[in-house]
């Protein structure tokens, strides 16, 4: 068997490290969980929300609260997961 030599000039630019994360990131299946706890006089609801990152999360989960009137308070749970 011979080596198959690839010139240097056929490789292109290396990938950023963001690059890299989102292939990566895209191969494990990454997910992202938010909930909203939602506090009332009589209980607690908790509500799953599409979120892709903590900040995202946490506003939604306020926004939830104001526009109920309600709602006494709101809290938020968010996690990413690797499969």
């Amino acid at each position: 068997m011979t080596k198959i030599k690839i010139p240097v000039s056929a490789m292109g630019t290396p990938l950023t490290e963001e690059e890299l994360k989102s292939i990566v990131g895209g191969m494990t299946g990454d997910t992202n969980n938010c909930s909203c706890h939602l506090e009332y006089e009589l209980g607690t609801s908790i509500i799953g929300v599409h979120a892709t990152d903590k900040e995202t999360c946490k506003a939604k989960c306020s926004a939830m609260c104001v526009n109920d009137e309600y709602c006494i308070h709101a809290d938020y749970e968010y996690y990413a997961t690797s499969l």
